[in-house]
């Protein structure tokens, strides 16, 4: 039942956490792990659902169970990851919680340009002190303080996983044809065979099982 969503993209897991049903959470997440970490139709996490619904302690459960570095950074659609959310939403608990994690990228950057810094900065005339003091305190900085090697575009995990799993098919392939080249089914002629040294004996076996032989 827990790949069953409904028509917004939700499994159950996504609706434990959107009503604070930590319990319930807690059970399906110990049972199904994987599923915390599917995404919406509208390309949210299951943490972007805690921070927009404010919970908290859900948010609490799932960042001890699953210590997953990309999980806990992985971004939604334009980019922005738990800590981006959780700043624009004002939530301090949440932001402190989150930081308290060590996997946790500060400075990343979404799909506008932004830091969680600058996302606190753009929150209007009266910024949060507190919000502000705990994010520098993190070693948050604004995007023009961030230099081009500490730059972390996040991008959604199913990208990444994608790519990595191209990577390693690709891997694959490329291994196996050159294993097949270099060393043909029954192996290659000799030195001293009167066949050509080094050919393939297959070869030669196909040409006379069907009639036809080529020097």
């Amino acid at each position: 039942m827990c790949l069953a969503r409904d028509r917004d993209g939700n499994n159950p897991l996504h609706i434990a956490a959107i009503k604070g049903q930590v319990q319930v959470l807690k059970e399906l997440v110990q049972t199904r792990p994987h599923r915390a970490q599917v995404k919406v139709d509208q390309g949210d996490t299951i943490l972007h659902l805690c921070a927009k619904y404010y919970q908290l302690d859900c948010l609490e459960l799932l960042l001890d169970v699953i210590p997953d570095p990309d999980f806990v950074n992985d971004a939604d659609i334009d980019g922005n990851t738990i800590l981006h959310l959780a700043v624009f939403e004002k939530r301090f608990e949440m932001i402190k919680h989150v930081l308290s994690n060590s996997k946790i990228e500060v400075n990343a950057v979404n799909k506008s340009g932004r830091t969680a810094l600058d996302i606190h900065s753009l929150a209007g005339n009266s910024p949060d002190l507190e919000i502000q003091n705990i994010l520098l305190n993190a070693g948050a900085k604004r995007s023009e303080q961030v230099s081009v090697a500490e730059v972390k575009h996040l991008e959604p995990s199913w990208q990444a996983n994608r790519r990595n799993t191209l990577m390693v098919v690709a891997s694959l392939i490329a291994t196996m044809a050159f294993q097949v080249g270099a060393n043909p089914p029954d192996g290659v002629w000799p030195d001293n065979s009167v066949q050509v040294a080094g050919t393939a004996i297959i070869a030669y076996s196909t040409h006379i099982s069907t009639g036809c032989f080529c020097m």
